[in-house]
C-alpha cells in the first residue's frame, strides 16, 4: 500500500532507532528464579500507524537489533504517542518484558 499525504496534514517524521538491550531476564514460572538463558527477544512498536516489530534475536540476554523505523506524524492526530514493548518470543505466548511510552505534544 502507498498513501500520499497532503502537505497540509503533514507535521513531520519520527525516526526511531531500536539499538540494543542488556541484561534481560525472564521468569520461567512463579516458583522459579529469574534466568538469563534462552531469551529470544523482539521489540513491538505501536501508536503511530501500523504496528511494527524488530527481528527476533535468539538466545541472547544482550540483544542488538540496530533497526530504524520511520513514522509520519499527522496534524489531525490530537494526542500522538508511541508505545515500545519488549517481548521474549516463545512457542505458546510472547512473554512481556518491558515497555516505554512517549507522548508527543
Amino acid at each position: 500500500k502507498f498513501k500520499i499525504l497532503s502537505i497540509l496534514n503533514f507535521l513531520g517524521v519520527l525516526i526511531l532507532d531500536i539499538l540494543k538491550a542488556s541484561n534481560l531476564f525472564k521468569n520461567e514460572n512463579e516458583s522459579t528464579a529469574k534466568t538469563k538463558s534462552n531469551i529470544s527477544s523482539f521489540v513491538k512498536i505501536t501508536g503511530l500507524g501500523a504496528p511494527r516489530s524488530t527481528k527476533v534475536i535468539e538466545n541472547s540476554s544482550n540483544p542488538t537489533w540496530n533497526e530504524s523505523f520511520n513514522f509520519v506524524i499527522d496534524k489531525h492526530d490530537l494526542n500522538p504517542m508511541i508505545n515500545i514493548q519488549l517481548y521474549n518470543k516463545s512457542d505458546q505466548n510472547n512473554d512481556f518484558l518491558g515497555r516505554f511510552v512517549k507522548k508527543f505534544s
